[in-house]
């Protein structure tokens, strides 16, 4: 267990930095000030995906939290005597089983799109997709740190803002809004509009050849977001990569155009990618610029196969990780962390940036089908808990969602979220500032 706690614990001073160590010991010792409750058991010594038990819930700060792996019935999780604090749950090993992604890492299910399923989670049985549970489990180690050392821990990016908000996009489709835009107006009718889009295309201008104006709307609001780039226009087995292709002048000039506004270009590796050794590199070396960054294409993502390939293409970072069928924590975090490789039993050096929400998950016929009026109220109480713990919300609105067309999961939604984000007062950042900040934290992080 000792590598475990020691990849836990890299991920909790990841958020906070602090800039002095503490005295923990995973076990109850009587000697250490942070005693951490190490149950026995033989769970991650083997492979089943999901533990055996259900979980025993704890109340902590007004909300319910499970944890697994014998936590035992206990009125206070800290008890405090003298200069010494005993966490009385095993923190973790609840911890590590949501930032490993060990559900889903020793889990055979996959969907058609070889994604583990929102359906097969705990989040799913147990009904806590939108409970930040790891930020909890940390939360009570931070509470028994500053109770002890007399100081108050700060999440590094709670210093500026009280949350940090990073906008995406993702580029798919940049020539199709004649024909999907166009099918739905002669359904209802509307020729006009199917005349319109027709012409648009016709002239070469699709209604979603449309990057410069969503670096327009992004800008309305004083601040910039990542956009992430196809460099594969070949379908793989029937599925769609690209609609267009990135090598053409006509698209390739918006590289430097949001370089030049300060927005970020990531790689949007195709949908072989994420399993196929190399080819990550190959489609990076097409956007001719460099590239901090990936999402994969249908957020596909193997566990066993896809952290080694995105550390061999020199990622800084991947965002690829939330569930299309529901918005939440997939791996129980509003942080950026690190996955753990299972095999060498430490950090894998990228960063994983959780995806939180995705715009295809709020309408599409497979997933929640909210209407424009349900979106906001329905995602509120996730933005509340990242606020909460001064962590960072990461969003992905396709360009094609900001068709004046779509009244549902379209620019009407997106405004409403963002003036929404601005009243929280949320700061705006690029995946790679964040990362930037994690990676090379500055400054003093707690106080006395």
């Amino acid at each position: 267990m000792e590598a475990i706690f020691k990849y836990v614990l890299a991920q909790f001073y990841n958020i906070y930095s602090p800039q002095q160590s503490f005295e923990i010991h995973y076990g109850l010792n009587n000697q250490s000030r942070i005693q951490i409750t190490q149950t026995k058991f033989t769970f991650f010594e083997q492979t089943a995906p999901f533990p055996e038990t259900p979980p025993t819930f704890y109340t902590w700060k007004n909300q319910k939290i499970p944890f697994w792996f014998g936590a035992p019935e206990v009125k206070e999780i800290i008890t405090y005597v003298g200069d010494q604090a005993v966490i009385k749950a095993d923190i973790i090993a609840n911890a590590f089983y949501f930032l490993s992604g060990w559900q889903e890492y020793y889990s055979t299910q996959r969907d058609n799109f070889g994604r583990f399923p929102y359906a097969e989670s705990l989040q799913s049985k147990y009904d806590f997709i939108t409970i930040p549970v790891v930020n909890y489990y940390f939360d009570i180690l931070k509470t028994a740190i500053e109770q002890v050392y007399g100081l108050k821990l700060i999440s590094i990016l709670a210093h500026e803002a009280p949350f940090t908000t990073c906008l995406t996009h993702d580029i798919d489709n940049c020539q199709t809004a004649w024909r999907v835009e166009g099918i739905q107006a002669l359904k209802q009718g509307k020729w006009s509009r199917f005349s319109k889009l027709l012409k648009q295309k016709i002239s070469g201008q699709d209604n979603w050849c449309n990057v410069p104006e969503v670096i327009q709307e992004v800008q309305k609001y004083n601040v910039t977001s990542t956009f992430f780039f196809l460099a594969n226009n070949r379908k793989y087995k029937g599925i769609a990569n690209a609609d267009y292709d990135i090598s053409q002048s006509r698209y390739h000039a918006w590289l430097p155009l949001l370089k030049q506004k300060k927005f970020e270009v990531g790689i949007h590796g195709s949908h072989i990618t994420s399993f196929t050794k190399n080819k990550l590199q190959t489609e990076v070396k097409k956007l001719k610029l460099p590239v901090h960054g990936n999402r994969f294409h249908y957020l596909r993502f193997e566990p066993q196969i896809t952290p080694q390939l995105l550390e061999e293409a020199g990622m800084n970072y991947d965002t690829t990780l939330g569930f299309s069928e529901h918005f939440g924590f997939r791996h129980g975090t509003c942080f950026p962390f690190q996955l753990f490789n299972f095999k060498k039993r430490e950090a894998f050096r990228f960063f994983e940036v959780p995806l939180h929400l995705m715009d295809a998950t709020l309408h599409h016929p497979k997933y929640l089908q909210l209407s424009a009026s349900e979106i906001l109220p329905a995602i509120t109480p996730m933005l509340q808990e990242i606020k909460k713990f001064g962590g960072c919300f990461t969003w992905l609105w396709h360009n094609e969602n900001f068709s004046i067309h779509n009244l549902t999961n379209g620019p009407l939604a997106f405004h409403q979220i963002m003036e929404y984000l601005q009243e929280q007062g949320s700061g705006f950042k690029t995946i790679s500032a964040v990362v930037n900040l994690l990676e090379h934290p500055s400054g003093q992080v707690f106080s006395k």
